[in-house]
């Protein structure tokens, strides 16, 4: 025990030369000490991760209810069709749900010009009657009043316009609009 507080009392250099190896200085260490050093580490490791998340992926959009609390989802694709698709079934609630994963946020770009319309829109009707729409077109998103620019873009109009109208879907034009 009293070398614990001896090693506590020590400066940086005097723990660097009286321990040669980082092994010999935690041996030393008392459970606290290396309990917040590795819980340090932990946190500094997981900001790092979500920074280059946010980077690479942008950020997810909040507020939309989860797929066992919707009842209902309507989309609507314009450019393709003047008909909407309403589904009750879970499997596609899920399926439209799901497909908003790809509607991240961009921190790092701006929207430049005219945003355009959307293409695609998803309206959610959750248990209570509560609507969320949800829209985007190659890329912007439209959500809540706002436009943000996506960080992945055109990925969310060709998943869900071939999911959810794949009779209206030119699928050498979709391959051709994700690339």
């Amino acid at each position: 025990m009293a070398e614990n507080t001896e090693f506590q009392k020590l400066s940086i250099k005097e723990l660097k030369a009286k321990y040669k190896t980082p092994f010999e200085r935690i041996r030393h260490m008392s459970n606290g000490q290396i309990a917040i050093r590795v819980f340090a580490m932990f946190m500094f490791m997981a900001t790092v991760s979500l920074g280059i998340y946010l980077v690479l992926f942008g950020m997810p959009i909040f507020g939309v209810p989860s797929h066992n609390r919707i009842v209902e989802a309507e989309i609507s694709s314009p450019r393709l069709t003047e008909n909407t698709v309403t589904v009750t079934d879970d499997e596609y609630i899920e399926y439209a749900r799901n497909i908003v994963s790809y509607l991240n946020k961009s921190l790092f770009y701006e929207i430049e010009g005219d945003v355009g319309e959307p293409i695609v829109t998803i309206k959610y009707t959750d248990k209570k009657g509560n609507v969320t729409e949800v829209a985007a077109n190659e890329t912007v998103l439209f959500y809540e009043g706002e436009t943000y620019p996506l960080a992945q873009k055109r990925i969310f109009v060709a998943v869900a316009e071939g999911v959810f109208f794949p009779d209206y879907v030119e699928w050498e034009t979709i391959q051709e609009f994700i690339r």
